[in-house]
């Protein structure tokens, strides 16, 4: 059997190695890598709700919030309320909060916050998840997932 060797390129002679903030911040310029995808919007929701991503994140910043709803906020102080009534399964009422923050790896890490979150309604379904990214680019894995997957469970015909 042949041997698969990796092949790294190495910067031209004189240039120094990207660095991982320099690799983050080149992805803030690929707004595919960075804004909501509306390919992904769930239909019919009465509200659908993810984490999106923001440059210079630093610890304990929450995380941005992109919401999509037809119900009208019921803000009281710096916190939103959103409240209606539709079918459920479920008996009495539905309360959700989410609180989503960075964590600190070190004072220098240049990743915005890798986790991320979504919430939807849809008819009498409730779909809430959590994605924990992981490595580098974490953040860009969780953010996708926050979308796609809400998009592929509702329009699965199984």
């Amino acid at each position: 059997p042949q041997e698969s060797q990796e092949v790294k390129e190495s910067p031209p002679a004189g240039e120094a190695k990207p660095t991982l903030a320099d690799r983050v911040e080149e992805d803030w310029k690929k707004p595919q890598l960075v804004k909501p995808n509306e390919t992904f919007a769930v239909a019919r929701s009465k509200l659908s709700v993810f984490g999106g991503l923001r440059k210079g994140e630093k610890f304990t910043m929450d995380k941005a919030v992109i919401l999509r709803t037809e119900v009208a906020s019921q803000g009281e102080g710096v916190e939103d309320f959103y409240r209606w009534s539709g079918p459920t399964w479920l008996q009495g009422q539905i309360h959700m909060a989410v609180v989503c923050q960075k964590g600190q790896k070190s004072a220098a890490d240049p990743t915005p916050n890798q986790d991320n979150y979504f919430a939807h309604h849809v008819g009498p379904i409730g779909l809430y998840g959590v994605c924990d990214g992981h490595g580098p680019f974490g953040h860009l894995v969780s953010f996708r997932l926050v979308q796609s997957l809400p998009h592929y469970i509702t329009t699965n015909r199984h």
